[in-house]
């Protein structure tokens, strides 16, 4: 028969291994959950360094800022300041360094657009919005801060 203090013994033995198992379970599904964070959004080989955007002087974007999370299939509003009024834009959508698409040509630079996020549109963390003069491309270039299209 075993007596009450081995027995207040075995108890305090099997809970230290229960909670060693939990704190294990715990470490393994957040390992699980942040690698398929990486996976869901493609960005598996990121370096995940963010240099920030070199403005030209007098005009910034003001929206999206950086980190912010725009979900596909949301409307948001594309914010800037501006400089000088007279000239058309083009809004572009770059991930990283790469263009991926033209989001609207010709515009009046009035300082806000608003955009319907395509559902389609492949998620990332590394998203700018890149806004150039629309006669002249090369004359300007103004670029955002990294933003997110992912589902929240």
């Amino acid at each position: 028969m075993i007596n009450l203090g081995n027995f207040v013994c075995l108890i305090k033995i099997y809970y230290k291994m229960i909670l060693k198992i939990v704190k294990l379970f715990f470490i393994v599904s957040m390992v699980i959950f942040l690698s398929s964070c990486r996976e869901a959004v493609k960005d598996g080989s990121d370096s995940g360094i963010v240099n920030p955007p070199t403005y030209a002087p007098g005009l910034r974007l003001v929206e999206p800022d950086y980190g912010e999370i725009w979900p596909p299939g949301s409307t948001h509003e594309i914010k800037w300041d501006v400089v000088e009024n007279e000239f058309k834009i083009e809004i572009l959508l770059y991930r990283k360094n790469e263009y991926k698409k033209t989001i609207a040509e010709g515009i009046d630079n009035n300082g806000s657009f608003l955009w319907s996020i395509p559902h389609d549109l492949p998620q990332s963390h590394h998203y700018r919005i890149h806004i150039v003069y629309y006669d002249n491309p090369l004359t300007k270039h103004f670029i955002s801060e990294e933003f997110c299209v992912i589902q929240e």
